[in-house]
């Protein structure tokens, strides 16, 4: 015989709705990574950030711009084709 009962443990997460709210976040973060994921390849394969993208690198690791710089550069480059296509 166990010296415990089902009773002596907390009740399951299904019960208190831990569970459903848990998989609703899930369900959130899996949207917002795949959102995210789509949206860093777009901005990598754009031909706007590619164009400046091997100066930009060139720069930063001769210490001649910052990495926020760069990634400033690169963003206005890629909202330029954005704003194109409005």
């Amino acid at each position: 015989m166990f010296a415990f009962s089902l009773r002596d443990f907390p009740p399951l997460p299904q019960t208190s709705g831990e569970f459903d709210a848990k998989r609703l976040q899930q369900k959130m973060n899996a949207m917002w990574t795949i959102a995210t994921d789509t949206l860093v390849e777009s901005f990598k394969q754009d031909k706007n950030v590619q164009g400046q993208l091997g100066v930009l690198e060139a720069q930063l690791l001769a210490g001649k711009i910052t990495a926020g710089w760069a990634a400033d550069q690169l963003v206005a480059a890629f909202n330029r084709r954005t704003d194109a296509k409005v």
